[in-house]
């Protein structure tokens, strides 16, 4: 592939990228600034901005302060990105580390959390009493992918670290 081709295909890659973050960035902000806005405001903001009529408008109207506050956090993204000499780094920064959480450490520690009780006092197939061989299989494998996976998301984070800063 000549050097033309792959500079192409680089800023290709690089658009696409673009593109993608500022499609996610309202999906990505959005249960944020709920929040945001609840400690801020308390209740009187969750549905004080919602028309009357309760029908297309009400489901994408926001509130006068809802939407200063809101162009207020799109805005400091905005210099944030643009203050940083390598705004990738912080991307990949915030990828490593929340990526690997939600993929390796969230789903087990959920699932041993909702199925605790099942798991532990579940009556075994042939009537005797304790915790099945099948039920301890399940628990070491989620405390193995718990463990494993909030070791690899900070080691992970660690190196990455290390290799940017030095």
């Amino acid at each position: 592939m000549s050097k033309g081709a792959v500079d192409a295909l680089a800023k290709v890659v690089q658009a696409a990228m673009a593109a993608m973050i500022l499609a996610n960035y309202p999906f990505t902000m959005f249960g944020a600034m709920q929040n945001i806005e609840q400690i801020v405001w308390g209740d009187e903001v969750a549905f004080a901005a919602t028309p009357a009529d309760g029908g297309f408008l009400a489901r994408v109207y926001v509130g006068p302060k809802q939407a200063a506050m809101r162009s207020a956090f799109v805005g400091l993204t905005v210099v944030v990105a643009g203050a940083l000499p390598d705004f990738g780094f912080l991307t990949a920064l915030t990828g490593c580390f929340s990526n690997a959480l939600l993929v390796f450490t969230l789903p087990p520690m959920f699932h041993l959390y909702l199925y605790w009780d099942e798991l532990w006092h579940a009556p075994r197939r042939n009537g005797a009493a304790g915790i099945g061989w099948r039920n301890w299989l399940k628990i070491i494998v989620d405390l193995v992918f718990l463990v494993g996976g909030t070791l690899f998301s900070l080691v992970s984070t660690a190196l990455l670290l290390k290799d940017k800063l030095g």
